[in-house]
């Protein structure tokens, strides 16, 4: 289709459902990226794509803080004018531009498939939708997906994830409505109610309300399909054709299985730093100021996963400490259980330097892209450890405070069994081996815990009785106060945190991306297939189908696949051929941009799923 009739559709679209030219339908409105009241809630409409963690986190975002979606755009062309609208997206923890023209999925009579204008005139969801299909390859690339995902492309910002259940109301309400307080973007994900509420469906969290009607604390939601919501709870008298309604707080938390926040602030900056892949490495920065900030890892998520291939694993370690005080360290508190491409710790701030270690090891080979990032309210500059960047492992073992090549356990008995460094590692960290033989027991580090196992070749065959960090010292050396060893009172310490995570290790419950690989050899593939089976549940949970179905093994071809889809990302921002009457060679108006042929596309929250070619009409 010619771009001068792909524009007069989307216009016509916009008459048809928004109804923005009044009595006379064959004038030409005014429309633009942003309607005259700027981008709102309200301007959300979902369409047919199962994109409602996308457009819910939208709405969210232009309800707290709108005038982060207005410096989303970059460029630009006047209201009533086609061309080229350039985004700034994240993409594995990178800024990235993505510039995207006016041609959309479209039916016959004019009706957009997927986002909707609302009749604000506003298209700024459909482009900022276009956009990110553009990133992931097509339409299908985000269909299906958690809030998490689209909270982190669009802004980065450091995730609160919490699951109603586990919370009781009172805590559940202190976090909403911190949130409000905070102006932090937030929604909540449902499943299986009695009050009506569309079931594997994200909502946009607009308020609360102490006393709503006289019944009590109650939560303000908008329903991303806009223009009608099923609610028929304890709260009545609601208008089911409209976007917004009200709920109690006990029906949002027996309702709801995920509430996620996203600590924005418009005024902070990203400074990323690409990592070499599969090495350890020590970095420095140093902080001015006294804010809070995160220091964040980010690698290529199943978002980028090629068709045909398994989704690769990640090892992983990241410590951060302030570097006068290395032993109050401080690793990933991103939240376990989803299929996430991100690590992240937050700091409660203070000027001086800091010491970051990070290790990676990817089970496909070629695959590095891994990006270290700050999130805070000055940019800063990574560098290389002065102290530790020829041996990157010593800044590790200074934050545990064992720094030294043998190690002792005291045992509960009483009996010390002896450690020796080693040169092998388990997953990305370096390990002692008892009595430096590889045939005993393994000491090493998980992405968050200390952990004993029985022998290299088995590492999640966990020692159930091993006492963790306090039972760990350097041979001849005391321990020291304050140490990791000792520490119980600090509420920055991870040695609290890493005591109170080893019940878990000492039952087993250790995660199996934890443990994959073993120096030169690995675990089973029929052990790694339980996690690749709970993260396709996750990821299932709110639209889409698993992308695992008919996977191949790990592969050189894999590998070029993922570095081919990786690779284009820094050249999404060209608007050079667009706007001037040809396609996008990047993201054409074919079928490959709306997605595979036998692939099926829609919202399961209305119970669509059609082939995806259905959609492919521009």
């Amino acid at each position: 289709m010619a771009r001068a009739a792909a524009t007069v559709m989307l216009l016509a679209a916009a008459v048809i459902l928004g109804g923005v030219l009044g009595a006379d339908e064959h004038a030409v409105p005014t429309w633009g990226v942003f309607g005259e009241d700027g981008p709102k809630a309200s301007d959300i409409r979902q369409g047919e794509l199962g994109d409602c963690y996308l457009m819910a986190f939208l709405a969210a975002l232009a309800h707290r803080q709108p005038a982060f979606l207005r410096a989303l755009f970059v460029e630009a062309p006047p209201p009533g004018v086609a061309g080229a609208y350039t985004m700034r997206f994240t993409a594995n923890g990178n800024a990235i531009s993505v510039s995207v023209d006016d041609m959309v999925p479209t039916a016959p009579d004019g009706h957009l498939f997927f986002a909707q204008p609302s009749g604000c005139k506003d298209v700024w969801p459909i482009l900022v939708e276009k956009g990110l299909s553009k990133v992931m390859g097509s339409y299908y690339g985000i269909d299906g997906g958690i809030a998490y995902e689209s909270a982190k492309a669009v802004t980065q910002a450091p995730m609160e994830v919490h699951n109603p259940d586990t919370l009781s109301e009172e805590d559940l309400w202190d976090k909403i409505t911190e949130a409000e307080r905070q102006s932090w973007p937030n929604t909540a994900s449902s499943h299986q109610n009695e009050i009506g509420v569309a079931v594997d469906h994200v909502f946009a969290v607009l308020g609360t309300e102490a006393d709503h009607a006289g019944q009590g604390r109650a939560v303000h939601l908008y329903n991303p399909w806009g223009t009608k919501n099923q609610y028929h709870g304890s709260l009545s008298n609601q208008n089911l054709a409209q976007g917004d309604f009200w709920l109690t707080i006990k029906e949002l938390k027996g309702a709801f299985d995920t509430l996620s926040i996203a600590h924005v602030s418009a005024s902070f900056k990203l400074s990323p730093q690409r990592v070499p892949g599969g090495t350890p490495a020590a970095w420095e920065f140093t902080m001015a100021r006294a804010d809070p900030f995160s220091v964040q890892l980010d690698w290529p998520g199943r978002q980028f996963l090629p068709e045909g291939c398994d989704m690769p694993l990640l090892q992983r370690i990241l410590a951060v400490a302030r570097q006068d005080d290395a032993q109050n360290f401080m690793t990933d508190v991103a939240p376990k259980g989803l299929p996430l491409s991100n690590a992240r710790i937050d700091l409660p701030g203070g000027a001086g330097k800091y010491l970051v270690y990070v290790s990676t090891e990817y089970n496909l080979p070629g695959i590095d892209n891994v990006v270290l990032n700050a999130y805070a309210a000055e940019a800063v500059e990574f560098s290389r450890s002065t102290a530790h960047g020829e041996q990157p492992d010593g800044a590790l073992r200074a934050m545990f405070d064992l720094d030294c090549d043998e190690v002792h356990w005291t045992r509960s008995s009483g009996d010390v069994v002896k450690f020796r460094s080693s040169a092998r590692r388990v997953g990305s960290g370096p390990i002692w081996l008892e009595s430096g033989d590889e045939g005993g027991r393994v000491l090493w580090f998980t992405s968050a815990n200390w952990a004993l196992s029985r022998s290299l070749a088995a590492p999640r065959d966990l020692v159930s009785d091993f006492d963790g960090a306090k039972a760990l010292q350097c041979a001849g050396a005391a321990k020291s106060p304050g140490s990791l060893v000792e520490s119980t009172s600090s509420s920055l310490s991870r040695g609290v945190h890493v005591l109170a995570n080893e019940a878990a290790l000492a039952t087993g419950e250790v995660l199996a991306h934890e443990a994959t690989f073993a120096g030169e050899g690995g675990l089973a593939a029929e052990d790694m297939a339980g996690t690749e089976r709970a993260e396709d549940v996750a990821w299932r949970s709110h639209g889409g189908a698993s992308r695992a179905a008919g996977a191949i093994s790990l592969s050189d071809a894999c590998a070029a696949k993922w570095r081919s889809r990786l690779d284009r990302l820094s050249s999404l921002g060209d608007a050079s051929a667009l706007g001037a009457g040809s396609a996008d060679p990047l993201f054409p108006p074919a079928l490959a941009s709306i997605g595979p042929g036998h692939a099926r596309c829609g919202d399961p929250a209305r119970g669509l799923s059609v082939s995806c070619e259905k959609f492919n009409r521009w």
